[in-house]
């Protein structure tokens, strides 16, 4: 897992804040950008292999399973003062995360 350190005005989440995604091994994080207003990152996606060839699995897809993750976690963001948005973009999902 690739986590670097940041310099803008709010902490870079941290291996303690992602500890639900550090339940995968295969997890990939990265910063792709920051400044003192927003940081841009991006995590793979490991739970992939369990949808398949088809990308199903028990009726639920993988854009909807993800889609359902991002609003989650927008939702945490948001609950503790930040604004998050989040795309899927091929197997990563990439995340900005802002200042209040």
């Amino acid at each position: 897992m690739l986590v670097t350190q940041t310099t803008a005005a709010f902490p870079l989440p941290s291996t303690e804040t992602i500890r639900n995604h550090t339940l995968w091994p295969e997890l990939e994080f990265e910063v792709l950008s920051e400044t003192e207003e927003e940081i841009r990152f991006r995590t793979n996606m490991p739970w992939a292999r369990f949808f398949g060839e088809e990308r199903t699995r028990y009726g639920v897809s993988l854009e909807d399973y993800t889609t359902v993750l991002g609003i989650m976690h927008e939702g945490i963001a948001e609950s503790v003062g930040f604004r998050m948005s989040h795309q899927v973009k091929d197997d990563w999902i990439e995340y900005t995360l802002k200042a209040g």
